[in-house]
């Protein structure tokens, strides 16, 4: 089995390779006869294999019917070169971190040079997710593994302990000590955990006090459990001391508290089950804040509902601060993500970030306003715009996105959760975190943030109760760059 991580782009340093441009990774012979020349291509750019697991075998596309192929360096161990076709295969037997190998393939005309990346681990993640003080990671046999804070159960391994400074399997109920299977998507509130699982269901865990764990009791569960009433949910979401889904029929339901309506149903009463938001029929995404949530639409418009405090539901619902039912967002429309933090939010607008809401620690991306009831769109240190977005998170007065397989993080950094310590109180432009090379996921929690890279989890800010999962900075208050979660 193979685990393949996709990068785009590539640099022009040229390895000391004589006459091989790595750039278009033709050599310089001046005219090449027809049928002569040489395509190399490997299926992906980088390679993350487990280790001691025998990988499946890659080879690359070719024209121009090379007579050799090349490595530099040598392979790790167990891994095997076929200099007549630049197939790999093997099984590992030592980790490796990512490392960068130049494959050529040469005839009597031409050579061709690519580039690709191959890491070894212990085990892969591919999907993470933060709360207020911990951690958990999707690995890729679709269990859950979670580190952290674990006071109110939400790492979810049947203990209760102030800080659990490694990843501990997430277990399921009534069956023992078997790991709960089949995630595919994981979010985290303050103290609990929901798993978006295979088959539409949903199981949560931790603290209960709201009702946040969807299931019907205000008891405490220390394992994954089943919320209530959904087996259809394509899409959810954890912020604060509430949950929602977003089902197969275009409709959303929330769960856990409604202090500020943010279950969108008209009342401010808490639910232990999943309730209907009133007035979504054609979602196809949920993102939260703290104190409300939001809807993405079919038509690319989103709405939100809840708490308005300057302006964090996107809306003008002056003067009141308050919205029981949905309001749409105002100015923007294309929108294909939507994340809250305490009182600010951001959209994907195509691939742009726009942000609104409360702008004292730079949320916004600005430092010339207070707040605002409409998008500011973020900018880089150049005045451009910022752009090539995938993905955005936002913790309590931060905000990361995913721009060309990298992260970029804006807002306060006051407890490190930018990740570089040049910028040790906010940044209204995006930084990119000290230690953290290409990734594949990442997310924020409250006041820390994380992200996977070739497979594996570095995390970065508040560390109080170990939740950057690093027994070598056990202790440390805050962490002002990435560091690897032990395990991987």
């Amino acid at each position: 089995f193979l685990s393949v991580i996709m990068f785009a782009g590539c640099n022009d340093s040229m390895f000391g390779l004589a006459n091989i441009d790595l750039n278009d990774g033709e050599t310089d012979f001046g005219d090449i006869p027809d049928g002569n020349a040489i395509t190399l291509e490997y299926p992906s750019s980088s390679i993350v294999l487990k280790i001691n697991r025998e990988m499946e075998k890659v080879t690359p596309e070719v024209e121009g019917n090379p007579e050799s192929f090349g490595i530099i360096p040598q392979l790790p161990a167990g891994l095997v070169f076929d200099t007549t076709s630049g197939a790999i295969n093997g099984t590992a037997v030592s980790l490796l971190e990512p490392t960068e190998y130049i494959i050529t393939a040469c005839n009597t005309a031409s050579c061709k040079a690519a580039r690709l990346t191959i890491a070894v681990r212990n085990k892969i993640a591919v999907k993470i997710a933060a709360g207020l003080a911990h951690s958990c990671a999707i690995l890729e046999d679709r269990t859950v593994e979670c580190w952290g804070n674990n006071t109110y159960w939400q790492i979810g391994n049947f203990t209760v302990q102030d800080g659990i400074s490694g990843p501990e399997k997430v277990l399921v109920s009534e069956t023992g000590e078997i790991p709960l299977e089949g995630v595919i998507d994981i979010a985290a509130g303050y103290y609990h955990t929901c798993a978006l699982i295979i088959d539409g269901t949903i199981k949560c865990w931790g603290d209960n006090m709201f009702g946040q764990t969807g299931n019907g009791s205000p008891d405490y569960y220390n394992c994954a459990t089943n919320v209530e009433d959904i087996d259809n949910a394509v899409s959810m979401d954890a912020k604060g001391y509430h949950t929602c889904a977003a089902l197969a029929d275009k409709t959303v339901k929330c769960w856990g508290a409604n202090y500020f309506y943010q279950l969108g149903n008209s009342e401010m009463y808490q639910s232990e089950e999943p309730v209907q938001v009133e007035g979504i029929d054609s979602a196809t995404g949920v993102g939260l804040g703290e104190e409300y949530s939001c809807a993405i639409l079919e038509d690319g418009t989103a709405k939100c509902w809840g708490s308005n405090i300057n302006g964090t539901l996107g809306h003008d619902t002056s003067p009141n601060d308050l919205s029981p039912i949905p309001v749409q967002i105002d100015g923007v429309s294309n929108i294909f993500d939507v994340s809250g933090g305490y009182f600010h939010s951001c959209v994907l607008n195509d691939d742009k970030v726009g942000c609104f809401g409360t702008n004292y620690y730079g949320q916004l991306g600005t430092p010339a306003i207070e707040f605002s009831y409409s998008p500011v769109f973020i900018t880089k240190e150049d005045g451009s715009i910022f752009d090539n977005v995938t993905k955005i998170h936002s913790g309590d007065i931060h905000v990361c996105a995913s721009s060309n397989n990298e992260v970029f993080c804006w807002g306060d950094n006051s407890l490190g959760q930018l990740g570089d310590i040049n910028y040790q109180t906010t940044s209204n432009i995006p930084v990119k975190p000290v230690g953290l090379d290409k990734i594949s996921d990442f997310t924020v929690g409250y006041y820390h943030s994380c992200a996977v890279s070739y497979g594996a989890v570095l995390c970065w800010g508040l560390n109080h109760t170990s939740q950057l999962g690093n027994e070598t900075h056990e202790g440390e208050f805050t962490v002002y760059e990435a560091v690897k979660v032990d395990g991987y």
